[in-house]
């Protein structure tokens, strides 16, 4: 028996109903994949977040650290340059017995007298 074009008819449709039946699940489906998936994404960009705020704070503190090597490494620098001035200053030390040890300033008793 041969099939008519009303027979056709009634199974394009049955045909399309089950389609859009089977597409509108499969498309709910994949709609709350993607909020899941949205929701774990906004979680993780919260935990970002949070590790942006850290890393700002580290920043901050390395800053200030930086700062104050920056400061001692200048001080070091002044306490260094003083010192090769105070040795180039210095007067040679007399050698032998019996020599007293003089500095540009005298020796105690010489700066006793002198005030």
């Amino acid at each position: 028996m041969p099939l008519t074009k009303k027979d056709l008819t009634q199974i394009k449709s049955v045909v399309h109903e089950e389609v859009a039946e089977a597409t509108e699940g499969l498309a709910r489906i994949v709609n709350k994949g993607f909020e899941h998936v949205e929701e774990q994404f906004t979680r993780v960009d919260k935990r970002f977040e949070g590790v942006d705020k850290r890393f700002e704070q580290a920043d901050k503190r390395f800053t200030g650290i930086d700062q104050k090597l920056t400061h001692i490494d200048a001080r070091l620098d002044t306490i260094e340059h003083d010192i090769a001035e105070r040795r180039t200053d210095e007067v040679p030390k007399p050698k032998g017995p019996g020599s007293r040890r003089r500095s540009r300033l005298g020796t105690a008793a010489e700066r006793t007298r002198a005030q």
